[in-house]
């Protein structure tokens, strides 16, 4: 941004894990989609899920090079990353990989939470449907295991 911050994302991430093991929890983070919003809902998350909060809680606890100020993003602080090839490179993400947001589905937030997919083309994707971003597919229910990220503010 201007003011000379921004965001990094880790170049680990956690593979094959679920949002929640519960999926019949709202945790009140599905108005939460806009940047600078990761952080709250991650803290909403673990609030409302405790132990069950399998994604945010690799997020928030998730530690590199001394930082221990990491979250799961929110759909637009990830989706907007991936606009990005040098970020998409340099955080590792796989193009061919779903990865969870802090957004839970405002249709469904007891069962359902927003996903963001790579594009190779780095095209904006910024468009809210069921359960995904546009273009997306089907909804991806919490207990569906897919791959997260951490990132944090700079």
């Amino acid at each position: 941004d201007i003011t000379g911050g921004g965001y990094i994302i880790s170049q680990d991430e956690l593979e094959e894990t679920v949002w929640n093991n519960t999926s019949f929890n709202n945790c009140g983070t599905s108005a939460n989609t806009a940047i600078g919003t990761g952080q709250t809902n991650t803290d909403l998350i673990i609030d409302s899920d405790g132990a069950d909060a399998k994604a945010a809680s690799y997020a928030n606890d998730y530690t590199n090079d001394g930082y221990a100020d990491w979250f799961l993003p929110s759909t637009m602080e990830l989706a907007t990353a991936m606009l990005s090839e040098a970020v998409v490179t340099n955080a590792n993400i796989n193009l061919n990989a779903n990865y969870w947001t802090s957004t839970e589905n405002p249709t469904s937030p007891f069962i359902s939470a927003y996903v963001c997919i790579p594009d190779a083309n780095y095209s904006a994707i910024s468009t809210l449907t069921e359960g995904k971003l546009a273009d997306t597919g089907n909804i991806i229910g919490n207990t569906n295991p897919i791959n997260a990220k951490a990132v944090r503010e700079f």
